[in-house]
């Protein structure tokens, strides 16, 4: 099983933050407005991120990890 399936039966919600983003990133905590996705990049590799909006709407992302797509655990910070 993958990481990603283990989100998912975990309760990892599928969140579509942005057109490129719609069924590839995976919020593990948070909201809308504030939290943290695992997403699935283009090259097929998981990366932590940690996403805010501020006031006018704006999302700042900031890449904390990324991570083994078989049992999650960081391989590079």
């Amino acid at each position: 099983m993958s990481y990603i399936q283990k989100l998912v039966a975990g309760g990892a919600v599928s969140v579509g933050l942005s057109a490129d983003w719609v069924n590839s990133a995976y919020r593990i905590e948070g909201n809308e407005d504030a939290g943290t996705v695992v997403f699935e990049n283009d090259s097929g590799e998981l990366e932590l991120i940690e996403y805010t909006h501020n006031e006018d709407g704006d999302r700042t992302d900031v890449l904390v990890a990324r991570l083994d797509r078989v049992t999650g655990e960081t391989i590079a910070a």
